[in-house]
């Protein structure tokens, strides 16, 4: 009995491992239309999947992600632009503006991504850098900065042009980026957006172009199977499509703590929907994000010189993270800070100071920056490291009691001196009058 008892163990066990093997092996990436394309964890920016990804082609309308990036860095939200006659003749997906309309910055930057206008990118582009071509440099600068390996930009829309090239690797790195942003995020979840009435047009309907996010009647092939590109997971991000680019699309989807980025370049219209939800679906099925700190998470302290306080608490800027296969563990992941050298006061909140990166082993899989959580403001002495007297009524004070310690200190001092001295002639004394007494008693 005892003996079958223990077969039948060891093959349930056996059965067990087996399933749990099953379990942890992922599947075969799908076919797609797409000349180029790449999978991201939208978190650490791991590659899980490329196909060509760093071939540059046109990118068209997944450009405007970049003319985002840029608006939320140089401008408000409620900054009134007035459109030209210039950009009133820009081609392509248009909302058809008037010379001399008016639009707030948010107006734009939704109708950009939400229905692809090229006439706003521009517009935006103009009202930061005064020309295409100044915003165009400003563009290929921040590509740079973005890790961006294969791209020029020449102008904000991606209308073709013979030098306006990327890849999908850049791509992805720019979505990464993009989808940093919550303002940014909530625009291109949006299926429609209407554009209220401005002074020389009456209020617009303006429909997304990103079929993952609505279209529930058409139909695209996903892994062979027919199927409609609606993805219930997807939030985003960009389309783009000229007669160069074919169809392209920068798509992004959320599961349960996990998000992906997904990018195909050169496939057909309805295709690059078909392309992208299955690569999305593949990413979710078999690979998830693994969080090892979230923006906010406080990652130590930085001495700060000429600060007040000495020392400031620091914290991850975004997410520290991995991506790790259906089974894997993270436990082997670790985290380590990197500090930036001679910090001075002042620093603002959310200045960066280092890097936090995750690491397999030795491997440095990705990095996040580090920034302070509160401002660290000068202290009295702040000048010896900037040269700035940030409180000269403090340092008189200071330098004023710091005369009068020492003037009581050398008075002090002199006292105990001349206190010794005296003590010294009064010794000396004693000892010649002990020597004249012993002269003395010596005649007699």
């Amino acid at each position: 009995m005892k003996k079958f008892l223990t077969f039948v163990l060891a093959f349930a066990l056996l059965i067990g491992c087996s399933f749990q093997d099953a379990y942890a092996e992922v599947s075969e990436p799908p076919e797609i239309e797409a000349t180029t394309a790449i999978i991201i964890d939208a978190h650490s920016g791991e590659v899980i999947w490329e196909k060509n990804s760093e071939v540059q082609m046109a990118p068209a309308s997944m450009t405007k992600m970049m003319t985002a990036i840029l608006v939320i860095e140089n401008l408000s939200m409620d900054t009134v632009v007035t459109v030209d006659k210039d950009t009133v003749n820009t081609g392509g997906n248009v909302i058809y503006m008037k010379n001399g309309e008016k639009f707030t910055v948010e107006q734009l930057l939704k109708a950009m991504l939400v229905t692809s206008a090229n006439d706003c990118a521009v517009a935006l582009a103009k009202e930061i850098s005064g020309s295409v071509e100044k915003f165009a440099s400003l563009m290929n600068q921040k590509a740079g900065q973005l890790g961006c390996r294969n791209t020029s930009f020449v102008n904000p829309n991606g209308l073709d042009s013979a030098k306006h090239l990327s890849t999908a690797y850049d791509i992805a790195m720019i979505a990464k980026e993009f989808m940093k942003y919550d303002v940014l995020r909530e625009i291109v979840s949006m299926d429609t957006y209407t554009l209220p009435k401005t002074n020389k047009h009456e209020y617009r309907v303006l429909y997304s172009t990103n079929r993952l996010l609505f279209d529930k009647t058409s139909e695209v092939r996903v892994n062979g199977n027919a199927e409609h590109p609606y993805y219930k997971y997807a939030i985003g991000v960009k389309t783009g499509y000229t007669d160069k680019a074919q169809g392209c699309l920068a798509s992004a989807a959320y599961k349960n703590g996990t998000e992906i980025i997904a990018v195909v370049m050169h496939s057909s219209d309805l295709g690059r929907f078909g392309d992208s939800k299955a690569l999305l679906e593949y990413a979710l099925d078999n690979y998830r994000t693994e969080d090892l700190l979230k923006p906010g998470d406080a990652v130590g302290e930085i001495r700060i010189k000429g600060a007040a306080g000495g020392k400031t608490q620091c914290e991850a800027q975004y997410f520290a993270s991995c991506s790790l296969a259906v089974g894997e563990s993270a436990d082997n992941y670790t985290t380590k800070v990197e500090w930036v050298d001679n910090v001075i006061a002042p620093v603002k909140a959310g200045t960066v100071v280092g890097t936090v990166g995750v690491y397999d082993g030795d491997k440095l899989i990705s990095e996040t920056p580090v920034v302070t959580s509160e401002d660290a403001e000068e202290g009295v002495f702040s000048f010896i490291y900037n040269g700035h007297v940030a409180y000269p009524g403090r340092l008189a004070l200071i330098i004023i009691a710091a005369v009068i310690v020492l003037f009581f200190i050398l008075i002090i001092v002199l006292r105990i001196v001349n206190r010794r001295k005296r003590k010294k002639r009064r010794q000396e004394r004693i000892r010649q009058l002990a020597e004249e007494r012993s002269r003395n008693n010596g005649r007699y």
